[in-house]
């Protein structure tokens, strides 16, 4: 079960989506829609594996395998 609230506090507070829009990113056929939902994840959350659970597992692996950790610029 998908805890949207949860979703919601965690990766969202600063946009307003409906359960129905997450669900939607989760499962959309464009990459950078689930490629956005998937780093908000990873960057964001308090429970990640619960999170990860909204996509469908081949998806998943394909957004683990292409994911690239984010560069920071040092000075």
């Amino acid at each position: 079960m998908i805890n949207y609230e949860s979703i919601k506090k965690d990766f969202f507070w600063d946009y307003s989506f409906s359960n129905e829009e997450i669900l939607k990113l989760g499962s959309s056929d464009n990459t950078r829609e689930r490629s956005f939902l998937f780093q908000k994840i990873l960057l964001n959350s308090t429970n990640m594996f619960s999170g990860l659970k909204i996509f469908n597992i081949d998806v998943l692996f394909e957004l683990l395998e292409s994911y690239e950790v984010p560069q920071f610029n040092y000075i």
